[in-house]
């Protein structure tokens, strides 16, 4: 697990933005009962619990990538399932939030999803690659080769 501070995130305070990254796993993510974002792996994850303008990409138990945004949480899920071969995947997501779009791509199949408007910017909040902020345990097993974050 790596993180980067508030001060230091490019992302904090914006309000549409998208991440590109390298990943690899032999092992499943995980679910929690609610099937959004917070509650599987972190990847690239800047969650704040409870109602918050947060965001976050995570590694699901069908072995997606999940990307995900806050108040009004609403999480959209990649295309491809079992993504924990062992094979390097590239994952990117794109959070169009004040128009109420995010799009997820991994290996070049895109989902898009209506999410509702998102108009107030991010929390400037801690970036942790690797795990979910604020959820204990939720750490990624895998390696993340490389990342790319655009404000």
């Amino acid at each position: 697990m790596l993180g980067i501070p508030a001060a230091q995130n490019p992302l904090a305070g914006v309000t549409n933005f998208s991440v590109a990254f390298v990943f690899r796993t032999e092992a499943p993510g995980r679910w929690d009962s609610n099937q959004q974002w917070w509650g599987c792996e972190g990847l690239i994850d800047a969650e704040q619990p409870g109602s918050a303008y947060d965001w976050g990409l995570s590694f699901t138990l069908d072995g997606r990538v999940a990307a995900g945004i806050g108040n009004t949480d609403a999480t959209v899920f990649s295309k491809p399932c079992d993504l924990h071969d062992g094979a390097p995947h590239v994952a990117v997501a794109s959070f169009s939030a004040s128009a109420g779009w995010v799009t997820v791509m991994v290996d070049g199949l895109p989902v898009c999803r209506s999410v509702g408007a998102h108009n107030v910017a991010r929390n400037v909040r801690r970036l942790l690659l690797g795990s979910v902020n604020g959820e204990n345990g939720k750490f990624f097993t895998g390696d993340l080769a490389a990342f790319q974050l655009f404000p």
